[in-house]
């Protein structure tokens, strides 16, 4: 299933046990819950390496304990379900997948409604390092501040309310994790989750989903980890890019070549763009070829998408996401290296500029 997850600036501050009374109030407040229902707003601004980009969207949750959740984000990610049966879609682009468990999907939630989280995993913030940050009074309520990193997630500053202990807005500053990576010219990035309303009496709920007509299910990998490729022959793809043509990934064999999977939704995939194709125009001449590979949008919602841009890479087409399953795709963006000799040298989960590039010399220089 393909996740996004937000990044963010550890601020400073003195370190605080995960076991402090104000995270077992906390704890202990989402334990005693037996319905949530969340609406709020999710905003973000970035100016980074010279391109502007702003976002605002809505989001809306119920869970009731023993009968199921949903979380919508306007026009981006459903995720929910009803006992066992879990599942993702994206409305838009009328695609759904079945999902395995609440752990299969607790990066979205922690990214997009930590609060809706909280609830089905009360212990999900004391398994984070935890720093206490200054008190803020947001929307009239007393919030305490903790910055909160789980393992495998970047940090975030979270504010719940003094009275209640339920979350009141998340912030998040990328700023320090760009640079880190080598991004240039990052002048603003950040992201804020805000609740506007938090309710814990339950009300009627359909929990329980099928996908409607006209939906299309995302292939997922069968083969299970991207990594288990590395070392191998690159499967076959036979695509056609945004004018038609054919792209055959065979007949590329003797270059070294990069598809990078994307999607114009994917905040980290369209940031990572404009560096891919400065990395293509430094090493084209040297043999180098660079493929993105949209998973499962219209050609005129990328066409759209691109507008302007001057970008010299090639997009190509996998409309029904079977080239993303072939390749075990589950997360965007996802970048595979191929060697001369058409075998998958490394693949990069994520934008890691630094080492895409190292991974790309390697393979030219073979």
């Amino acid at each position: 299933m393909i996740i996004l997850r937000c990044l963010a600036l550890a601020l400073f501050a003195s370190a605080v046990s995960a076991q402090t009374p104000e995270v077992q109030k906390i704890s202990g407040a989402y334990s005693a819950l037996n319905a949530l229902q969340t609406t709020g707003t999710i905003t973000g601004h970035f100016d980074v390496a010279k391109e502007k980009r702003d976002f605002s969207n809505q989001f809306q949750s119920a869970w009731q304990r023993g009968k199921g959740f949903r979380n919508e984000v306007k026009d981006d990610l459903v995720v929910g379900g009803a006992g066992e049966k879990l599942y993702s879609y994206r409305p838009v682009q009328k695609v759904y997948q079945d999902v395995d468990s609440l752990d299969s999907i607790t990066g979205a939630l922690w990214s997009q409604n930590p609060s809706l989280l909280l609830a089905q995993k009360p212990d999900a913030l004391g398994q984070g390092t935890i720093v206490a940050q200054k008190n803020e009074v947001i929307g009239g309520k007393d919030c305490v501040a903790l910055q909160v990193t789980r393992p495998g997630e970047p940090a975030v500053v979270m504010y719940f309310d003094s009275q209640t202990h339920l979350l009141r807005q998340v912030r998040a500053d990328y700023r320090a994790d760009l640079e880190k990576r080598g991004t240039p010219d990052v002048k603003q990035a950040n992201v804020t989750i805000d609740y506007v309303s938090t309710e814990t009496a339950a009300k009627p709920q359909e929990f329980a989903w099928s996908p409607p007509p006209g939906f299309r299910e995302a292939h997922s990998a069968a083969g299970g980890d991207a990594n288990d490729l590395v070392g191998k022959s690159a499967p076959e793809l036979a695509l056609k890019d945004l004018q038609g043509k054919a792209f055959v990934l065979s007949a590329h064999r003797g270059h070294v070549v990069v598809l990078d999977f994307w999607a114009t939704w994917c905040g980290p995939c369209v940031e990572a763009m404009p560096h891919l194709n400065q990395i293509y125009e430094q090493n084209r001449e040297k043999g180098l070829e660079v493929f993105a590979v949209n998973q499962q949008e219209s050609a005129d919602d990328i066409k759209s998408f691109l507008g302007g841009k001057k970008f010299s890479l090639s997009v190509v087409l996998d409309p029904d996401g079977a080239a993303g399953g072939r390749y075990n795709v589950e997360g965007i963006p996802q970048t595979v290296i191929i060697g001369k000799d058409g075998v998958i040298k490394k693949i990069f989960v994520g934008f890691d500029e630094q080492g895409i590039t190292q991974a790309i010399d390697n393979a030219l220089e073979k």
